[in-house]
């Protein structure tokens, strides 16, 4: 450990004399984008402190690495830490505890006998989860080369590449008509992590399907009306030890400082992708399904506005059809949407108050048993909300609870398996699914938003957005 402990401690007072030379050399754009590594403000000596997280039964690191200013310190001073995970643990520290928490990802993606990761350039080396000037480091940063880790930090920052936007007419939601209500779910799940939220919310985790609009006819024939939102889950048809075997490979491919979850979702994908899984899906798989409605909130008089006050039976009513045809978590999505009247600070603040006047027009049905959400949807004067504005993420107001599948819903999910298996075998790890607004028949899409499945062609797939 000793012997450990100079070696690192003579690998950073090397790179401190390099980092400042190169510092010295380098130019104004340069100068501001290496500042941003070791240290911000320089009236104050460079300090190093260096923990290593470790464990015998591994051949591998886990390290920290950060850089501070005091200006009571001596300049260029080091402190070098060497401990196991458990006395790492015990340690009321939030660095300790996130490098803990970096090893035991280590360990889990390390498969034995699989050759250790090999000292790669510190661009790729280096995970910034520790704030500025702290770095985590997947193996012992004296293998680090200081050649390549000042070429990295001394680089001309890339340059920042501005894409031009389409032009088109702005069609703001606040202004649309029946249409709003389609146009606002679909906006807000096109804008990454808000479906991820969703589905979460409702209990459905791993690969699925989802239908936005779904025809009611299509599940209860002779029925009126549409399911605004109807998802369900995807199961493999593989066994534990070929889903091992798969993961074993994959992991192999990443580095051991990656997040396992990323080796999950890549396992995952490339199952989906393969085919592997069932198609179409059995009736007994879980559903679950939402409700939407929207209000507008007008920001010069203040006032939030709906066309579904005071209908709380209804919407009950709407959700219950769900339970009927073999939704087991239901919930209904209370959306606002504002009128454009400025940029982006006015946008946040008729947010913020189009929330203070939710309560108001909430839906006066019992949620016991219900999921209840909202989410907003802000708009700017200088484009529409599929291009700008603001959004708020799905706030849950009310928890669904897991039904069971009514046993009067056999034949809706028998229907709706049967309708499903006109389709290609999905191979997205979520797949949107609409029914085309010309021919009726359902189709893959490329994104929710695609109401149109380009009925020239003779294939299930919906044509991508012009």
């Amino acid at each position: 450990m000793d012997a450990e402990v100079t070696r690192i401690r003579d690998w950073l007072g090397r790179y401190l004399t390099a980092w400042r030379a190169a510092l010295n050399n380098a130019n104004e754009s340069v100068r501001k984008h290496a500042l941003g590594f070791p240290a911000e403000d320089l009236r104050a000596p460079v300090q190093f402190a260096v923990t290593v997280c470790a464990d015998p039964n591994y051949p591998f690191r886990a390290t920290a690495l950060t850089l501070t200013h005091d200006a009571h310190a001596p300049d260029g001073e080091v402190v070098i830490e060497i401990a196991p995970p458990e006395a790492l643990a015990d340690r009321n520290n939030d660095l300790d505890k996130t490098l803990v928490a970096f090893f035991a990802n280590m360990r889990a993606n390390y498969v034995p006998g699989r050759a250790l990761d090999p000292p790669v350039r510190a661009g790729s080396f280096m995970h910034h989860g520790l704030g500025a000037g702290g770095w985590m480091l997947h193996d012992d940063v004296s293998r680090l080369s200081i050649e390549d880790l000042i070429a990295h930090q001394f680089c001309e920052p890339a340059p920042v590449v501005i894409q031009p936007q389409p032009s088109f007419k702005p069609r703001y939601l606040f202004a649309q008509g029946e249409a709003r209500e389609e146009t606002t779910f679909t906006t807000w799940l096109e804008s990454p992590g808000n479906l991820a939220d969703l589905l979460e919310a409702l209990g459905m985790r791993g690969p699925c399907w989802y239908a936005v609009s779904l025809p009611r006819s299509i599940v209860v024939p002779g029925a009126n009306g549409d399911f605004d939102f109807v998802a369900g889950e995807l199961k493999f048809n593989l066994t534990e030890d070929e889903w091992r075997v798969r993961r074993a490979r994959i992991a192999g491919t990443y580095s051991l400082a990656d997040h396992a979850s990323r080796i999950d979702n890549e396992t995952m994908s490339e199952v989906v992708r393969d085919g592997c899984i069932e198609w179409p899906p059995s009736p007994e798989a879980t559903l679950v399904g939402v409700e939407v409605k929207v209000s507008k909130f007008d920001g010069k008089t203040g006032t939030l506005s709906s066309t579904h006050k005071n209908k709380g039976p209804r919407i009950e009513g709407q959700l219950k059809q769900l339970l009927k045809i073999g939704c087991t978590r239901v919930g209904f999505v209370h959306f606002f949407v504002t009128c454009p009247r400025g940029g982006w600070g006015t946008a946040d603040q008729d947010l913020a108050r189009a929330y203070e006047k939710l309560d108001e027009i909430a839906p006066l049905f019992n949620p016991e048993g219900f999921g209840y959400f909202s989410a907003g949807l802000a708009a700017v004067s200088h484009q529409d909300e599929r291009l700008a504005g603001s959004q708020t993420r799905l706030f849950t107001h009310c928890e669904p609870r897991t039904y069971e599948q009514t046993p009067g819903s056999d034949s809706a999910r028998r229907q709706l398996a049967r309708a499903l298996s006109e389709l290609p075998r999905p191979r997205d790890f979520v797949q949107p699914i609409r029914a085309c607004i010309d021919c009726k028949a359902l189709f893959r899409a490329y994104v929710p938003s695609i109401d149109r499945c380009g009925c020239e062609t003779t294939t299930n797939e919906g044509t991508e957005p012009k």
